[in-house]
């Protein structure tokens, strides 16, 4: 077995979601493939870690495992959809990595093959070789952001003026991480153009000094001064570590700051949007010379693929006079466009790049252009629900569904999911949910039965204060249905996802229902694959 991606001992942090694609080779003479298990290690050091829905499988081949658990089990549907002699498969997990009290080497445990020579019923098991690895990071930079000195985020800053680096450090692991530095300390910076910085920043931690327990969060600042003549841009990459080393993060870099006298920044609002939601972009001036900049027009593109379509603006189209010394606090100072979120799948994310020219009111009326500035990214939210089974019989009684999915690229908690009914379906009363909750100072995850079933049609779901579903957590919502439509056909289910700030976007899910007795029951019969892996 091969590890596609990310590469072998890649690092990942503690506690978040990942995917992991691995190439399954048949190396053997006479037996095919026909299930194949996978089981993430276990130490007295590393804590939690499990497999999660969203899945990619090849054509063929079906889960019979559940999300959450440490072990995932994949059968092929048919003889054909085996892994014949020669042959490979790609299997993409999605996995939520352990947590341990320093960095340390995760592995899966173990990859076992059920091999068969002319049927589906597995005959033989044996262990694969060359299992995965990969790197947990016991601390996580949430946020690497340039700020202005009253501490909101910039992406441009007027030439001769300060601004803060602000490094925000969260602790993963499941021990006190003590004495936290970035390294190098300062950070690193790239510059463009004329721009000079000092090479002592002032520093400041917080708390000080910067010792965090689980699960806290804490901050370390770099003060800087520009030059009057500084014209350019700066990067700075940083990974976060511990005073003995053992504990550290990944590798973050900076926004990137632009620099002149003449300068715009962008903001996106939201900044993380779902499909069909409307957002707005605004692109705020400042003028940092001692004269007026009249007849200013802006440009803005977006960067290549976005999932977006345009609406309006700029609002206005031009701006007759930005004075001197103005800033972008003015809302006389600003251009808004207005977009939606259309198509894209979850997780994508897409910049603004944009700049304004205008005509400097002194002698020579110079034409004065700020440099370009590109937004911080935004991201298309959404989830990726799944409902098992995903087929059933006509006319049968106490029938099951139900959906999961993991809050991986959601835009915030999750406190609400409905669920429409389509006609035909006889719904008893009867639902549950199971959901993911963080049990502090523990990053693991604790499951609860506390959310609130309410309607009829839809059947809503809703979570306690301080029992929403967290980034990166899971859940399944179950509803036990006491007939199914009497007529075979596809039957599509409307799930309505609405975080915490009330932004909530619909993800239709489909279940087929087969004529009564049909040649099946309604539920795939994996125990047999299960038993062979006991």
């Amino acid at each position: 077995m091969t590890q596609v991606s990310p590469p072998r001992g890649a690092p990942v942090t503690m506690g978040s979601v990942t995917t992991m694609t691995f190439r399954v080779t048949n190396t053997r003479n006479s037996r095919k493939i026909v299930a194949i298990k996978f089981s993430l290690q276990r130490g007295r050091d590393i804590k939690g870690g499990s497999f999660l829905s969203g899945t990619a499988l090849p054509g063929g081949w079906i889960s019979t495992g559940r999300s959450g658990k440490r072990s995932m089990t994949f059968k092929a549907t048919s003889w054909n959809d085996a892994i014949d002699v020669g042959g490979t498969k790609e299997f993409t997990l999605t996995l939520r990595a352990g947590s341990a009290p320093r960095d340390i080497s995760q592995t899966l445990r173990k990859v076992e093959a059920a091999f068969s020579e002319r049927r589906m019923e597995s005959r033989r098991k044996e262990s694969l070789r060359d299992v995965g690895s990969w790197t947990l990071k016991s601390l996580e930079i949430t946020s690497f952001q340039t700020v202005n000195m009253t501490g909101s985020p910039v992406v441009s800053q007027v030439a001769g003026q300060s601004f803060r680096l602000v490094a925000t450090v969260v602790n993963r692991s499941t021990a006190r991480q003590a004495g936290i530095t970035t390294s190098p300390q300062p950070p690193a910076v790239t510059k463009s153009g004329t721009v000079t910085l000092p090479n002592s920043p002032l520093i400041s931690y917080r708390p000080q000094p910067l010792t965090l327990r689980p699960g806290e969060q804490g901050t370390i600042t770099f003060a800087y001064t520009t030059s009057p003549t500084d014209i350019g841009a700066v990067t700075f990459t940083a990974f976060a570590r511990d005073y003995t080393g053992l504990a550290t993060s990944v590798t973050s870099s900076s926004n990137t700051l632009v620099i002149s006298r003449f300068i715009a920044s962008i903001a996106v609002v939201p900044s993380c949007v779902y499909d069909a939601q409307n957002f707005t972009v605004v692109l705020r001036l400042s003028n940092g010379y001692t004269y007026d900049i009249v007849d200013i027009t802006p440009r803005l593109s977006s960067s290549v693929g976005a999932p977006i379509r345009y609406l309006s603006g700029p609002t206005p189209s031009r701006i007759n006079t930005l004075n001197a010394g103005e800033s972008g606090v003015s809302d006389n100072a600003l251009f808004a466009w207005r977009y939606q979120i259309s198509g894209g799948t979850p997780g994508d994310t897409f910049t603004f790049t944009g700049s304004a020219t205008g005509t400097g009111r002194t002698e020579g009326r110079p034409s004065l252009t700020t440099p370009d500035v590109t937004s911080p990214t935004t991201k298309r939210g959404g989830h990726l629900p799944t409902v098992r089974p995903s087929t059933t019989n006509a006319a049968s009684a106490n029938q099951e569904l139900t959906w999961s999915f993991t809050n991986e690229n959601g835009c915030g908690p999750i406190r609400r999911v409905s669920i429409l009914i389509p006609s035909g379906w006889l719904w008893g009363r009867d639902a549950y949910s199971i959901v993911e909750q963080v049990s502090p100072p523990n990053p693991d995850s604790v499951p609860t039965e506390s959310w609130v079933v309410s309607g009829s049609n839809p059947v809503i779901f809703t979570a306690p204060d301080g029992r929403e579903l967290q980034i990166g957590k899971s859940a399944s919502f179950s509803i036990v249905f006491l007939k199914t439509p009497a007529a075979a056909g596809v039957y599509n289910f409307d799930l309505t996802i609405t975080d915490a700030s009330g932004a909530s976007e619909i993800k239709p899910t489909s279940v087929t229902v087969q004529p009564f007795n049909s040649g099946g029951g309604n539920a795939t019969d994996t125990k047999a694959f299960r038993e062979d892996f006991e």
